[in-house]
């Protein structure tokens, strides 16, 4: 399943505007220096390691706020997915704190094993050292 089913599929029956932040977060991903790789690590590298870990890891989910959103992001990159979708910043990175955690965990299976070669909990261990 690629990024973006993943984002659709978990954005659900969620409003347009659900959708819209799903599709722009998907793209910058994807643009992002070092795609995902490089967005764990800029998120880990602005103070969210431990909730990325939490993400890639068995176990709950560590909560991001909004405003965590903004300071792992940086605000170019949410100024950018919110025009993308056409949302303010502070709707875009509320959005983003719910569906972020969701997608990496996703991604990754949460479960300690790869979800595929090259999945995200195989990036976790190069991240992190697991």
């Amino acid at each position: 399943m690629g990024l973006l089913d993943a984002l659709t599929s978990i954005a659900g029956g969620a409003s347009p505007e659900h959708h819209g932040v799903a599709d722009a977060l998907s793209q910058v991903m994807q643009e992002h220096p070092g795609g995902m790789d490089g967005l764990l690590n800029q998120l880990k590298q602005n103070g969210l390691g431990e909730q990325v870990q939490s993400w890639v890891s068995p176990g709950e989910n560590k909560a991001v706020s909004p405003d965590q959103v903004q300071q792992g992001l940086g605000t170019s990159v949410l100024e950018n997915i919110a025009q993308r979708a056409g949302i303010s910043p502070t709707v875009a990175s509320s959005v983003i704190a719910v569906v972020l955690p969701l997608v990496v965990s996703h991604m990754s299976g949460n479960s300690g094993q790869p979800a595929q070669q090259g999945g995200l909990a195989g990036l976790a261990g190069k991240i992190f050292g697991d």
